[in-house]
């Protein structure tokens, strides 16, 4: 598995993950995405962290001050999505130990995680 930057090349792959995850079922927000312009638009390269295996996208972290305030630098607000054929695999562990690296060394004090979960798969986080 390799965890890295995202780039422009890997919006097809990061739109097939938040298609498969992000559903009216999940967020109460609209994540579908027509074109991959129109996802690089939102979310530019190296915006967020990707997990690659056998040159799949297979996990996408973001991560973001909910609020552009100074009093509010040291805070992000994160949003993570595990491919279902990835799941269960190490790949949203992956993503946060990388998480957990890159805010040390910008020295935040605070992550946002806010999870919608389908009880009926996820038991094991509750």
């Amino acid at each position: 598995m390799l965890i890295r930057k995202s780039t422009k090349n890997d919006a097809a792959g990061m739109i097939e993950v938040e298609h498969l995850v992000w559903t009216p079922g999940t967020t109460p927000g609209d994540t579908h995405y027509a074109t991959e312009s129109e996802y690089l638009l939102r979310n530019p390269p190296e915006s967020k962290v990707v997990a690659e295996i056998d040159g799949k996208i297979a996990g996408i972290l973001g991560f973001h001050s909910p609020i552009p305030l100074k009093s509010n630098e040291h805070v992000w607000m994160l949003d993570i999505a595990v491919h279902p054929d990835f799941q269960r695999h190490g790949v949203g562990s992956a993503l946060m130990q990388e998480l957990y690296r890159i805010a040390k060394a910008e020295n935040k004090k605070k992550n946002i995680l806010t999870c919608a979960i389908d009880k009926r798969k996820s038991n094991s986080i509750l």
